[in-house]
């Protein structure tokens, strides 16, 4: 994730984009700054929560529909890169 440049007095923004794909926004105008999948107002953490959980992804996108799989499995990805980062 990396912060966006922005204007004096504007809200705070970061992303994780896979390709062009905007994933995640943080706002502090949105649930305080939580971190959600763009364009939602749902917590990344609440998939986190649904898998860790045992829920299936398709579980976690037909309780949230306006989490888009591309989204869900973007996001996934990037982790998964960024802890082998990690373990390497």
């Amino acid at each position: 994730m990396h912060e966006q440049r922005r204007e004096p007095g504007t809200p705070v923004t970061r992303v994780a984009s896979e390709g062009t794909m905007r994933v995640i926004d943080r706002n502090p105008g949105i649930l305080g700054g939580t971190p959600v999948f763009t364009g939602t107002r749902v917590p990344v953490r609440i998939l986190m929560e649904h898998l860790e959980a045992g829920d299936r992804l398709d579980e976690f996108l037909d309780d949230y529909p306006t989490v888009k799989r591309e989204q869900a499995v973007a996001l996934l990805e990037r982790m998964t890169a960024q802890l082998m980062r990690e373990v390497e």
